[in-house]
């Protein structure tokens, strides 16, 4: 009698386009001796997030492992206002604004976990290179005690590229997906190395695809 071999069909590579909403939630802290910038009460602040996405599942172990490359555009954007000591007997009070407009291209490798219902999670980690494309707010307002007032730039020639490692977590529903997303930097728009600007943030995330090929 003959053998009969089977030969198990190589899964095609699944290529899926798709649209990214959603809401960053920002933290920043400022190091260093610069008393002019560096304060522990720079605001926390929320804003939107949009971008495209191209999402490449590999041929290998029915589209477990997946790529992802991201273009999206998000803003940074921070205040304090404090009071120091200045010269005999005098105060000196700042009040720094910062907001700035990024485009961002991030890699992503994904795994998402086989299950027998409609929900996949899924945890991804990966890398983002953004750049600055506007400068919408880097004011220094001095105010002395004496009644003297000035304004400034905050940063004098802020840093334009911005790296940061990221990682995360989700659930994909039919075409959407939910995503919960952290992703740490350090030195983003600050350009002096007296003063270090470290920035963690979360992104709350709902991509949805386009098309699928």
């Amino acid at each position: 009698p003959g053998t009969t071999v089977d030969i198990k069909r190589k899964d095609p590579v699944l290529l899926q386009f798709g649209v990214v909403a959603g809401a960053i939630f920002n933290k920043y802290r400022f190091e260093g001796t610069n008393t002019i910038l560096v304060d522990d009460n720079y605001s926390n602040t929320l804003s939107p997030l949009l971008g495209l996405s191209i999402d490449i599942g590999l041929s290998r172990n029915q589209h477990k492992w997946h790529i992802l490359n991201e273009v999206i555009y998000k803003m940074h954007k921070t205040s304090s206002r404090f009071t120091r000591p200045y010269g005999s007997g005098y105060t000196r009070t700042n009040d720094v604004t910062l907001s700035f407009s990024y485009i961002q291209l991030k890699s992503i490798i994904r795994y998402v976990f086989q299950t027998r219902g409609s929900v996949s999670p899924y945890v991804n980690a990966g890398m983002g290179n953004g750049v600055i494309v506007a400068e919408n707010k880097n004011t220094l307002h001095t105010t002395y005690s004496f009644g003297t007032e000035e304004n400034a730039k905050a940063l004098d020639g802020p840093k334009k590229h911005e790296f940061s490692l990221l990682g995360g977590a989700g659930l994909v529903l039919n075409k959407i997906q939910l995503e919960l997303r952290y992703a740490a930097s350090s030195k983003s728009f600050e350009h002096h190395h007296a003063r270090h600007r470290h920035q963690a943030h979360v992104e709350c995330l709902a991509p949805g695809r386009l098309d699928e090929l």
